[in-house]
């Protein structure tokens, strides 16, 4: 567990951190976007240029890319 302000929560004993510029040097990226909170995401990944502000646009850009997003991920495009 880890401890936070309210008390203790479950949490990974162990975590890999990646870069956009790690993820991006990937032969083939497979994204699975789930859930209405995640559907601007969505939506300025597929329409937006590439920008800090928002890291998921630079998956577009990337030469085999595969997205799955359920029916909520995907309700703004």
């Amino acid at each position: 567990t880890i401890k936070t302000l309210g008390g203790d929560i479950r949490g990974p004993v162990r975590a890999i951190t990646m870069g956009i510029a790690t993820l991006l040097s990937a032969k083939k990226i497979l994204l699975l976007a789930t859930g209405a909170s995640k559907a601007e995401a969505v939506r300025r990944m597929r329409d937006e240029p590439s920008s800090d502000a928002w890291p998921c646009t630079f998956f577009r850009g990337h030469q085999d890319l595969t997205v799955i997003a359920d029916t909520a991920a995907a309700s703004q495009l």
